[in-house]
């Protein structure tokens, strides 16, 4: 028994980046619009890390700001 590969949007991307070109030297539209939405969606997927990378690094600056505070305050007080 063969199981049926599940929908993946990835593999999806993949295989319609596998589409053999016409006879001619001219793109169909549809894969125009495959091409588009691959480049698009890897562009987006890269300035979205990027803005995740940024907020670690400015989350991780300001755990070590408010940690420093508290410790400050704790040895204020004793």
């Amino acid at each position: 028994m063969v199981r049926q590969p599940t929908f993946s949007p990835v593999t999806q991307v993949l295989d319609s980046a596998q589409i053999q070109p016409s006879t001619d030297d001219r793109v169909s539209a549809e894969q125009f619009t495959s091409m588009h939405a691959s480049s698009s969606t890897y562009r987006d997927l890269l300035i979205f890390e990027e803005r995740l990378k940024y907020n670690l690094i400015r989350l991780k600056k300001r755990q070590q700001k408010y940690e420093a505070q508290s410790g400050s305050h704790m040895f204020q007080h004793k």
